[in-house]
């Protein structure tokens, strides 16, 4: 051993009360998240710990403004007939188990294949002639795609329908504000 390893012994009482420090601080950290997920403890005053405990409101998120002109009559047309597999898309997965059955994602994947392959689906998404619709039929395509394939893999899917859930709503807002335009 150097000099320098034996200047700085690594057991003792010293030693111990700081690991111990460091795991207590740890656990009270996971445990403070954990009661503020809960909701039993208020952090409404305390802005970056609110966010822990306040879900985003995606029904509340600023979307872009609607397209104007040939923009918007092209993204209306393309929605009533090329899209429209991803409007019944939307439908379909209004009512995804948020539990991960065998059967219900079965019954979920054999939906969806009658609107049409993955690729065909995210093709669809892709083609949409309205910047900000096509990157949010994307995302929720995506979200439906990584959802199936968490199903029947992971225990809980109560994250990857959070997405597709998220995803929805604002592809749904920003397809509305289209067809108003």
């Amino acid at each position: 051993m150097r000099s320098t390893d034996q200047a700085t012994p690594r057991t003792g009482p010293a030693h111990r009360r700081a690991i111990l420090a460091s795991v207590l601080l740890v656990g009270v950290s996971l445990c403070g998240v954990a009661l503020i997920k809960a909701g039993l403890v208020d952090v409404s005053g305390i802005p970056l710990l609110g966010r822990l405990a306040s879900p985003l409101d995606v029904g509340a998120v600023p979307i872009p403004a609607a397209p104007s002109g040939a923009a918007a009559t092209a993204t209306r047309t393309y929605m009533a007939k090329a899209g429209m597999p991803l409007r019944s898309m939307l439908n379909t997965t209004d009512n995804l188990p948020d539990t991960n059955t065998l059967a219900g994602c079965r019954v979920v994947a054999a939906d969806l294949s009658r609107l049409g392959s993955p690729q065909t689906l995210a093709g669809l998404a892709a083609g949409i002639p309205d910047h900000n619709t096509r990157d949010a039929a994307v995302n929720y395509v995506s979200a439906v795609s990584g959802y199936l394939s968490s199903c029947g893999e992971m225990p809980d899917l109560s994250d990857a329908h959070t997405e597709v859930a998220d995803s929805a709503v604002i592809l749904r807002r920003l397809l509305a504000q289209d067809d108003a335009a």
